[in-house]
């Protein structure tokens, strides 16, 4: 079958989940979309899901990996991106998410807006990303990092004017999990986090100064993450400092970019300045859909997280 969308789920020892992240895809997409699971050398019972799984519904494809400590999750997300069977690829999905009613929706507008309408960019949204393989590759794909690599990837899009940011209702939900193991890895990334931070932030004294002060202006930290940022930050810097990188873009140049190029599904097609030609080609019946679920923004994001 000739797929028009991969999704690609990058997967570590998340047995208790995955199941219904999988199924969840499965009710919410349409039969050629496939759904690919990259498995980074799970010990726990993800492997024996996964394959059962694929055995029973084609368009669900499993690859397993040897475990490789020198393999961060970025490379992971580079294997499985030159895995798909689809020059579509949508990105970002968690093993520890169920996806609701709107994902093909997103999936058949972004194909809309690239092979009707010839616009070539990255599309970002709401804890999703969508893309063609030529765009992700050109790029660079992922840096070779365990978080942070999301982020890397964002700011050279950027840089090169190849992405979009959409504003959509929010159609997943965190799934709650063993708190031992919400509790591992929350401890796992934040680390891995801060280790970022310190490495390529643009102003270093800024990080430093608001982990001290539990960073006061990002509203979005919960009590324990300032307070391991609070630790965190300053070892890291101790770590790391010298290891410092040059940084991709500037914060500002990034904001002023991403407020020139974000908005909801029609207004980031009447910012692509498009061709005559192409112009004719808009299907103003199908884009009167895109006022309605799950296009319609109730509550519009505020910014990043990363926010200081």
């Amino acid at each position: 079958m000739k797929y028009i969308c991969s999704i690609c789920i990058c997967t570590y020892q998340m047995g208790d989940t995955i199941e219904r992240c999988i199924n969840s895809l499965l009710e919410n997409t349409i039969d050629n979309v496939e759904i690919l699971i990259v498995d980074d050398g799970s010990t726990d019972n993800t492997s024996s899901i996964c394959e059962n799984i694929s055995k029973k519904i084609n368009r669900v494809n499993y690859i397993k990996l040897k475990r490789d400590q020198k393999r961060k999750l970025g490379e992971t997300r580079n294997i499985s991106v030159n895995s798909a069977k689809s020059e579509v690829v949508l990105l970002h999905v968690d093993a520890d998410d169920i996806w609701l009613k709107g994902l093909q929706d997103i999936i058949n507008y972004y194909i809309y807006m690239r092979y009707k309408l010839k616009i070539k960019k990255y599309l970002i949204g709401n804890h999703l990303a969508i893309t063609t393989k030529e765009i992700f590759w050109k790029s660079g794909g992922y840096s070779n990092l365990y978080r942070g690599e999301d982020r890397d990837l964002m700011y050279k899009l950027a840089l090169n004017k190849d992405v979009f940011f959409i504003d959509h209702s929010i159609i997943y939900k965190r799934l709650k999990r063993a708190k031992h193991r919400t509790m591992i890895k929350s401890f796992k990334d934040l680390w891995s986090q801060s280790k970022y931070d310190v490495l390529y932030s643009e102003d270093f004294n800024r990080i430093l100064f608001s982990s001290l002060f539990f960073s006061p202006r990002n509203k979005t930290y919960s009590f324990t993450v300032r307070l391991l940022r609070f630790f965190f930050i300053p070892i890291c810097s101790l770590m790391y400092l010298k290891k410092r990188k040059k940084i991709i873009i500037s914060w500002k140049e990034f904001m002023k970019y991403r407020s020139q190029n974000r908005g909801n599904a029609i207004e980031l097609i009447d910012k692509y300045k498009l061709d005559l030609s192409i112009e004719k080609k808009r299907d103003f019946e199908y884009e009167k859909n895109l006022l309605k679920y799950p296009f319609e923004v109730k509550i519009r994001p505020k910014g990043f997280s990363i926010s200081l």
